[in-house]
């Protein structure tokens, strides 16, 4: 059976005395905020009617837009 939860051994899995602070943004462009969200008007076929990709952008206006994530209904 797969095992949910397994305790680190701090002999082989933990690295001491290694301090780096790694922080930034969870969308693109590293920003941490997404102010606003679109979705595409041309997604279609049968995926089209499970799930939307949301976009931080307008991808009818932007040619560059990226999907920040999914959402399945």
């Amino acid at each position: 059976m797969a095992e949910i939860y397994t305790v680190f051994n701090t002999e082989e899995d933990v690295v001491t005395d290694i301090n780096q602070t790694v922080s930034s943004g969870l969308w693109s462009g590293g920003i941490g905020t997404l102010q606003t969200m679109h979705t595409s008007s041309t997604q279609s076929g049968s995926s089209g009617k499970y799930y939307y990709d949301v976009y931080k952008t307008d991808p009818s206006s932007d040619s560059e837009a990226e999907i920040q994530f999914s959402m399945a209904f």
